[in-house]
């Protein structure tokens, strides 16, 4: 008579058995014999992994249904939303990580700040409105009285008008040196202090000649870029035709200077 192997849905066995050639040529009474071994293991996992996809697919219908989270009878695309509201959800429940210091200066190629911070061009910020940026200020170390950032203390932060604003540096057209800290090249800076464009110590000279001419024996000059012939002299008074622009200029890209609050 005709039976069917054993299945049991809810175990996952471990194996597959394989037969060995001295197994015992027998089925078992109930299965359970080497030639039946292999078989039932694959039974199992059949069973089993139509036992967890029918649940899946009744958790789908339901769904779809309208008896799990109110979505209306067969519309995929509503249960596709519900996936995409519930990730959004889920990664809107993380709390904020902050991850840029408050006073951070940071570089925009835009001409509006970046979200988060102010644009470091000399604004009047209230107090009470950026209380982080305010409190970093005073322990920066950079903090000067509003006379004294208008009179060339651009870098740094003022005390506004000493009650409720306070002054952020003005960064607009301005290069960066940084802060010499007492290593001796930039020598008596304070920290933020502005500097005006110079040009290093140098200078420039020429090699002329002097020759006697005339019945007289006055005496003409023949100015030559070459080792004189006949003699030289110093000459530190003579100048030459200006050339170039308003202030000495490296390669550069105009950038937008902003300050995390």
């Amino acid at each position: 008579m005709m039976a069917n192997l054993p299945e049991d849905p809810d175990v996952w066995p471990a194996g597959v058995y394989k037969l060995e050639r001295t197994d015992a040529a027998d089925a078992g009474a109930n299965g359970e014999g080497p030639l039946n071994l292999a078989t039932v293991s694959l039974t199992g996992r059949t069973a089993y992994l139509k036992q967890e996809s029918d649940r899946a697919w009744a958790m789908v219908e339901a769904v779809i249904a309208g008896e799990i989270g109110g979505f209306d009878k067969a519309v995929p695309a509503q249960l596709y939303a519900a996936i995409q509201n519930a990730i959004a959800e889920a990664i809107a429940a993380i709390p904020a990580v902050e991850s840029v210091p408050v006073g951070t200066i940071l570089i925009c190629p835009a001409d509006a700040p970046l979200p988060g911070t102010l644009a470091l061009n000399g604004g009047l910020p209230l107090r009470a409105t950026y209380p982080d940026l305010w409190a970093y200020a005073q322990a920066s170390n950079n903090l000067v009285a509003e006379i004294n950032w208008a009179a060339g203390r651009w870098g740094a932060f003022s005390d506004g008008d000493g009650a409720t604003t306070f002054r952020l540096p003005d960064y607009r057209g301005e290069g960066l040196r940084f802060w010499d800290a007492a290593r001796g090249i930039d020598i008596g800076r304070l920290l933020s202090d502005w500097q005006a464009g110079q040009m290093e110590n140098h200078n420039h000279s020429f090699n002329y000649d002097i020759r006697t001419t005339g019945a007289d024996g006055g005496w003409t000059a023949e100015f030559e870029a070459v080792a004189p012939r006949y003699g030289s002299s110093a000459v530190d008074s003579t100048s030459i035709l200006a050339t170039g622009l308003s202030e000495n200029l490296m390669r550069n890209v105009a950038a937008h200077a902003c300050v995390k609050y």
